[in-house]
């Protein structure tokens, strides 16, 4: 019978991992060049984003799960873009989309 050679395994934390080119969860999409964010409503810091947001970023702003983010997208209740099958939220659009709620 063959009896199977056994292979060194390298430990996990050893292994290196390739960076990441997505931003870091919880952090904040960049704003406009020297735009302080203190004293300014979340729309506002919204509105200033310069690009379209994933879930993860909008969730982060609004400190919402993304997976609520997109549930409620996919319900209708927020609006977005779809690009291909991934979900993006435009900056002005969920900022309008915030304060037409808050002053409700």
């Amino acid at each position: 019978m063959y009896k199977k050679q056994q292979v060194p395994r390298k430990p996990v934390s050893s292994i290196a991992k390739p960076p990441s080119t997505s931003p870091a969860l919880g952090t904040r999409p960049s704003v406009q060049a020297g735009a302080s964010t203190e004293g300014i409503s979340v729309a506002d810091t919204i509105a200033r984003t310069k690009h379209l947001l994933t879930a993860v970023q909008l969730g982060a702003l609004l400190e919402l799960s993304p997976k609520t983010i997109s549930a409620w997208a996919k319900q209708g209740r927020i609006p977005f873009i779809r690009i291909g099958s991934a979900l993006r939220f435009e900056p002005k659009a969920v900022a309008f989309w915030l304060t037409a709620r808050s002053s409700a």
